[in-house]
């Protein structure tokens, strides 16, 4: 399927949520008050009112601005800590550096929410989070657990990227007199800097619109709760797409200003023949064993979380035993994961692009750039509120074709769309439908490396072809070694099946609720079933870092970053 196709199937949801906030079915201009709904009396408005009134709600106001500090504070922290251990990681030497990476990128696949959960095996409850005059931690442990993954992500990119710059860079700046960091800041930050922006962007938008901490936290005054809970309520609509359209326009002015700070450096990686050998630089014992004590601190505060999700497990197994793990409604939970998990991969597998054929030149112009779009940066929230939204605005198109009349077809059509994408009538549709299009949302801008080797697979398909192949063979060698791998799709798919959002909004059936959304309701739930909400976290965890694990071994077909398999 080619990128363009991709788009436009992302692009369906977001037009259906503008449709859902500016259309309501109101009374027709010759309906009577006696007139029932079945008797043509019901007309489609356009009107600006469900919107006006959502943007001077005080209420949605406070959220926004409690979501719009907490996100701007975690991803200018990421960008900060990250970029530091990025080049920690990359050309620094530290005691036993062979397990720093592990240890310090390996949470950057594991979800705020699991980690909230574990904070408060580790703390204890924070309480209730909206009393007037008292601070609450539950504030800054939102904070804790998504600093986590976004200085694991940031530090991701930041070391993928060292891999493809050249140290003669800053050689020549440290030959010119400049001292070692201001010749880190003159040579190589240009280079780091947009990458880094792009990255911090994503994590602004991610963090503004999660629902996990917030529910799980009892964020009442944050926009994603807000949302959620109008979405789940008996009358979703208009108010909830009117708030999905607020967070949509306050993500993506963020993610505006994060690329455009990011690309204010007009400075692009060197591009040569291979990647240039890094360079390990020698330092003293002090310094290496300090390094070592910051990343081992690091360390300690971002596993801290897994950690709370084994004391919440191994007490509530302590307390009620291990067989009612093996209920039926947690094996139902898995398997509709592990479904969904499979579903997931065959549409990756079937919507990536093909491979670079021979015509293909790559782009001279701008080299080491690549072509983005804003598509990457929509929150999840606002797909699942944006899926929920088709099929609002296929009854409202039903109601239109009847009182239009002569189109009794094309209304029976619609309704038939409407009735399908009812969550209460198909379970399970529309969380395939939200994690697919999340999975693209993720998977449609990580083909190329941000070092600028986008034309890796149309080089090796010119090669093979010089070495005699035929013009199909090269292009499956070309894909063979591309970023398009198995390791790719599970990984894209095990993030998709076992993520909180857009499934929180449109599994409302417990019969249909995959990993994510069982989570937070056994959170939430008094009793004994918090342990059981940190055993199948610890699942969904493992199942990622292997996920990880995997797309990240080094082997002669990986050509690109994994963290871009991540953000999108």
């Amino acid at each position: 399927m080619a990128r363009r196709t991709v788009g436009l199937a992302l692009t369906i949801p977001i037009l259906a949520l503008f449709g859902a906030a500016f259309l309501v079915i109101g009374p027709g201009i010759d309906a009577v008050p006696t007139q029932s709904p079945s008797s043509g009396g019901e007309t489609v408005i356009v009107t600006v009112f469900p919107l006006i009134l959502a943007a001077f709600d005080p209420i949605v106001w406070i959220s926004i601005g409690n979501s719009l500090a907490v996100a701007a504070a975690v991803a200018l922290v990421s960008l900060v800590v990250g970029v530091a251990f990025g080049e920690v990681l990359g050309r620094r030497s530290a005691p036993g550096e062979a397990a720093w990476p592990s240890l310090v990128l390996g949470p950057a696949v594991i979800a705020p929410g699991f980690l909230c959960l574990g904070l408060i095996g580790v703390l204890g409850d924070p309480g209730f989070a909206d009393r007037p005059g008292r601070f609450s931690w539950s504030w800054l442990l939102w904070a804790w657990s998504a600093v986590v993954p976004g200085v694991a992500l940031v530090a991701w990119a930041v070391r993928s990227l060292r891999r493809t710059l050249d140290p003669a860079l800053e050689d020549a700046a440290r030959l010119a007199g400049a001292g070692p960091l201001r010749a880190w800041w003159n040579a190589s930050w240009p280079l780091i800097r947009p990458i880094a922006g792009g990255v911090a962007g994503f994590l602004f938008t991610a963090t503004l619109a999660d629902p996990g901490p917030a529910l799980i936290l009892n964020l009442r005054r944050t926009i994603a709760f807000q949302l959620v809970v109008s979405a789940r309520g008996r009358s979703p609509f208009p108010r909830s797409a009117a708030l999905g359209l607020l967070i949509l326009a306050m993500a993506t002015a963020g993610l505006l200003l994060f690329r455009l700070w990011g690309r204010a450096s007009r400075a692009t990686p060197p591009r040569g023949e291979g990647t240039p050998p890094l360079r390990r630089e020698p330092r003293g014992l002090l310094k290496a064993c300090l390094i070592g004590i910051l990343l081992a601190s690091w360390c300690c505060l971002a596993w801290a979380p897994v950690a709370g999700l084994l004391i919440l497990f191994t007490d509530g197994i302590r307390d009620v035993g291990p067989a009612s793990m093996l209920s039926r409604s947690t094996v139902a939970i898995l398997g509709r994961s592990c479904g969904l998990a499979f579903l997931l991969a065959a549409v990756s597998a079937l919507a990536s692009p093909s491979s670079p054929r021979m015509h293909d030149a790559p782009d001279s112009k701008r080299p080491g750039r690549r072509r983005t779009s804003l598509l990457g940066g929509i929150p999840s929230l606002v797909i699942g509120i944006g899926v929920l939204s088709i099929a609002r605005v296929a009854s409202m198109a039903a109601v239109w074709a009847d009182r239009s009349g002569g189109r009794s077809v094309v209304g029976s059509v619609l309704g038939g769309v409407s009735w399908l994408l009812d969550p209460a009538a198909v379970p399970g549709l529309l969380v395939v439908i939200g994690g697919c299009a999340d999975m693209l949302r993720r998977g449609r801008d990580a083909d190329v490396d941000p070092g600028g080797s986008s034309s890796d697979g149309t080089s090796r398909a010119h090669q093979a072809e010089v070495a005699g192949a035929g013009r199909g063979r090269a292009n499956r060698l070309a894909r063979a070694g591309s970023a398009r791998s198995a390791s790719r799709i599970a990984l894209l798919s095990t993030i998709g099946a076992t993520s909180i959002s857009p499934a929180i909004l449109l599994a409302t059936l417990p019969e249909s609720q995959p990993l994510g959304p069982a989570v937070l309701v056994l959170a939430g739930l008094p009793g004994g079933d918090r342990f059981r909400a940190a055993a199948l976290a610890l699942i969904a965890v493992a199942a990622c870092l292997l996920a990880l694990a995997w797309a990240a071994w080094p082997g002669p077909r990986s050509r690109v970053s994994t963290h871009e398999h991540l953000i999108g």
